[in-house]
C-alpha cells in the first residue's frame, strides 16, 4: 500500500546539520539520534517533496534533505537552493527493512534564510499491500518515576503525564496492530526498564493488552543497556475502538526520550489510520 508521510516542521538551522523523523517531521534536532526513529515495516521510501515557507535560501545558499537509512546517506536527495523555495526528488527510491533506522537529514550552506518546512515522503510497504507505518521521534523526556501515555497512528513528540484518554486514537480502519518498535535516546541503565503496552477500549472501557485474561500480549520492555526494543503480535481493531500506549518506568531508569513506531494491517486494501 502507498503511503503519503507529510508534516509541517520547525525551520533547520542555517549553520549546522540537523534531523527529523521520516514520518510526522515534527521538529529538527541537532542530535542525529534525536530525530531517528526505528521503521516498522519493511518497503520503499520516494517521492520527497520540501518546501520552505518564508524566504528563499538567498543566491549561492542552500539547504539539502537527504534520507538516511541507519545512518547512511542515500540516493533519495533533494536540494533547495538561491531563490528558490522548494525541490523534489522523485526519481530514486530507496528499501528499507522493519527494524531499520530511518532519519531525515538537513544540510544548510552559506547560512541560507531562516525557514519552517514543509516535508512529503511516499512510503509503500512491501509486507503486505493492507500495511501502512506510524512513527514520531521523542522530543521530551519520558518520566523516569511515573506512567505516561502516547498515541500508536499519531505518536506525540512528548509522552502525555495526564491519561491514556487524553491521547487515545480512534481506530478509523478495521485491521490488526501487528507490531511495535521503541528506540531511546539513553539506556535505561543496570536493573532498571521502561515497558510499554497497548490498551484497548471497544466500548467497556480500556483493557491491558498485556497478555493476561485473554488478551494480546503487546508488551515491549527495554532494560540495561539496550536502546531499543519491539514486539510482534496480531490485536484484531475494529473501526471505532479506541487505543493508546502507556509506559512505564521502573527502578528509576536514566532520563531519556523515547520514539513510537506502530504497525497496521488493514483488512481491506488500501485503508489506513
Amino acid at each position: 500500500m502507498k503511503q503519503p508521510l507529510m508534516g509541517r516542521n520547525t525551520g533547520p538551522s542555517s549553520a549546522s546539520t540537523n534531523y527529523t523523523a521520516p514520518s510526522m517531521f515534527r521538529n529538527w534536532n541537532a542530535t542525529e539520534g534525536l530525530g531517528t526513529v526505528i521503521w516498522p515495516t519493511s518497503g520503499t521510501f520516494r517521492n520527497l517533496y520540501v518546501e520552505i515557507t518564508a524566504a528563499p535560501p538567498g543566491s549561492g545558499k542552500s539547504y539539502t534533505n537527504t534520507l538516511l537509512i541507519d545512518g547512511v546517506a542515500t540516493a533519495l536527495t533533494c536540494t533547495i537552493a538561491d531563490l528558490n523555495q522548494s525541490a523534489s526528488d522523485t526519481t530514486h527510491s530507496v528499501a528499507i527493512t522493519a527494524g531499520q533506522n530511518g532519519t531525515l537529514r538537513c544540510v544548510p550552506s552559506g547560512s541560507p534564510a531562516g525557514n519552517e518546512s514543509l516535508i512529503a515522503l511516499e512510503f509503500e510497504s512491501a509486507v503486505a499491500t493492507k500495511q501502512s507505518a506510524y512513527a514520531a521521534h521523542g522530543a521530551t523526556a519520558v518520566s523516569t518515576s511515573a506512567t505516561g501515555w502516547n498515541s500508536p497512528f499519531s505518536p506525540g513528540l512528548a509522552w502525555n503525564a495526564t491519561s491514556g484518554a487524553a491521547c487515545q486514537n480512534v481506530v478509523a480502519a478495521a485491521g490488526d496492530i501487528t507490531g511495535i518498535y521503541l528506540k531511546l535516546s539513553v539506556a535505561p541503565g543496570a536493573s532498571k526498564s521502561y515497558t510499554v503496552n497497548l490498551y484497548k477500549d471497544s466500548g467497556a472501557g480500556a483493557v491491558k493488552q498485556d497478555g493476561s485474561g485473554g488478551t494480546v500480549d503487546t508488551t515491549v520492555t527495554v532494560t540495561g543497556t539496550a536502546v531499543s526494543g519491539s514486539a510482534t503480535f496480531t490485536l484484531p481493531v475494529a473501526a471505532g475502538d479506541l487505543v493508546y500506549a502507556e509506559c512505564v518506568p521502573a527502578g528509576t531508569p536514566a532520563s531519556t526520550r523515547i520514539a513510537l513506531a506502530t504497525q497496521f494491517t488493514a483488512t481491506t486494501d488500501g485503508q489506513a489510520q
